[in-house]
């Protein structure tokens, strides 16, 4: 016989919890200089949100949904002089996956 994964009960009723699935297809995106946007596809089974973390150069959209859609990941014009990172930070169903954006 096999065994039986993420089995247990919720309100008396035996139930099956899903494993939770999240991950994108890109996990860095290179940007030049210039304003831009890149898409990144988000395969999820669970509700999640999407957020640039500790930079205000980097966008996403949508910024939260349920299920797999694409993402859309925007930077401004880099006018520095300087090569710069930032991250997007994803979270669902207890993961959370980060995407490391890079402009130079």
């Amino acid at each position: 016989m096999g065994h039986l994964d993420n089995i247990g009960f919720i309100n008396g009723v035996l139930t099956q919890q899903l494993e939770t699935i999240l991950f994108v297809e890109f996990d860095t995106l290179y940007f030049d200089i210039y304003s831009g946007t890149l898409p990144d596809h988000l395969t999820a089974n669970v509700s999640w949100t999407a957020s640039p973390f500790l930079t205000t150069w980097v966008t996403v959209s949508p910024s939260s949904g349920t299920g797999s859609t694409t993402l859309n990941i925007a930077v401004e014009e880099n006018n520095s002089g300087y090569d710069r990172s930032g991250e997007i930070r994803i979270t669902g169903g207890g993961k959370t996956i980060t995407i490391t954006v890079i402009q130079y």
